[in-house]
């Protein structure tokens, strides 16, 4: 026997009763000929394709990877942006106006907490409580919920995207020791890994509905995301400058936090240069369906994973999810930049808010048509209120 799995207890004690239990390896002498765990069939096999029987709970793990996944690229980026320039303020004097707006973003205090503390110091211990245990939103909190859910559908990931996973896991492991220029490394590792993994997850699971799911969850959160962003340097910080500011221009220094959040600043660049205006980044990143990172484009590529769903067969009418959608859509259709920026904005987010709460419907009829909550650090069973309706996945009483 090459290997095995062995208890380890005391001389003479009852091996049942040991808790240590731990993996044994036999050395040979001498090199040995490969032995494959898989043999030849001795008849022949029935055919058969994944989807149609998957279990609620994997579905729901899925689309729970996916908005985790999606949220902890999300916060990377921003975490990137804020220690960037956090290192380029000068420790006395200057601090870029900017730096108020994505601790908010991150969830983090605006601010001074003590008189005594100099700005540079209470923001630099802000953005690094994001890298330790505590913070409900900080990096190894969003990681751990992410490993929880991949680990409960490892048999739907390919190998490669399983060494992906366990790096960003490892790199997870050493975020609490990381200063602020490890820090920097280490949310630039994450965001690298984080797209290797779901990059691989797409090209080398069966797009069957698990996929789907995965697919569905990550863009919800991405979708979140994104309007979260322009809201905040479109509408709230420019309503939130002091008279006589300019207004208009408060929000300036944030358009490129939003290009560089989104990875779409080389985009915008090539298209408009040098110069900065909203109309043409709310068509980059509300109209534009040719941009990945757009709401049009997120919103067409959820109405497509929702229409490859099983559908219902008793009713005529379509589904609820697929109704927000095309409202939503509508909406971004019908939307007037010069007259309705703060309409079209608030309008997307409300819509994509509901579908993040949607009921998820069953695919194959093994998935219940339940409704989640809203996502949280810790969901529970209580019964959600019978009037929202989003897509999610099913609830269970553990974290996701």
């Amino acid at each position: 026997m090459p290997g095995g799995v062995a208890w380890q207890g005391l001389p003479g004690a009852d091996m049942a009763t040991s808790q240590c239990v731990k993996d044994v390896w036999v050395s040979a002498t001498s090199p040995q000929p490969h032995v494959s765990r898989l043999r030849r069939a001795s008849q022949p096999l029935a055919v058969t394709r994944d989807g149609a029987d998957m279990p609620s709970r994997v579905a729901e793990s899925l689309f729970w990877l996916g908005r985790y996944g999606e949220r902890l690229d999300g916060h990377a980026r921003l975490l990137r942006e804020a220690i960037y320039r956090l290192m380029e303020q000068d420790q006395e004097s200057l601090a870029d106006p900017a730096l108020d707006d994505l601790l908010q973003l991150l969830g983090l205090e605006r601010g001074l907490a003590d008189p005594v503390q100099s700005r540079f110091q209470h923001d630099r211990e802000q953005l690094l409580s994001l890298f330790k245990e505590g913070h409900p939103e900080a990096l190894p909190s969003l990681l751990a919920r992410l490993v929880a859910n991949g680990r409960a559908v490892r048999d739907h990931l390919g190998d490669d995207a399983w060494r992906v996973f366990n790096q960003l896991h490892q790199e997870g492991v050493r975020l609490p020791q990381a200063g602020i220029h490890e820090g920097r490394r280490a949310v630039e590792a994450l965001i690298t890994q984080s797209a290797a993994f779901f990059g691989f997850c797409n090209e080398t699971m069966p797009h069957h509905y698990g996929w789907r799911f995965l697919d569905i969850g990550r863009f919800i959160e991405r979708a979140m995301l994104t309007l979260r962003l322009l809201r905040v340097a479109l509408i709230e910080a420019p309503q939130a400058a002091p008279e006589g500011d300019g207004g208009s221009a408060a929000g300036d220094g944030l358009w490129e936090v939003v290009l560089a959040t989104t990875d779409n600043a080389s985009a915008y660049r090539r298209r408009y240069r040098s110069e900065l205006y909203p109309a043409a980044i709310l068509d980059l990143l509300l109209f534009d369906e040719g941009n990945p990172r757009s709401i049009g484009y997120m919103f067409k590529r959820l109405e497509r994973q929702i229409t490859h769903l099983p559908q219902p067969q008793d009713t005529p009418y379509r589904s609820d999810e697929a109704r927000l959608l095309i409202r939503a859509r509508a909406a971004l259709h019908l939307a007037d930049l010069d007259a309705r920026r703060e309409c079209s904005v608030a309008a997307g987010q409300a819509d994509a808010g509901n579908l993040a709460g949607c009921p998820g419907r069953a695919t194959g009829g093994a998935v219940p048509s339940d409704r989640a909550q809203p996502l949280q650090p810790c969901r529970s069973a209580a019964p959600a209120d019978s009037d929202a309706g989003a897509l999610s996945a099913p609830r269970s009483a553990d974290c996701r």
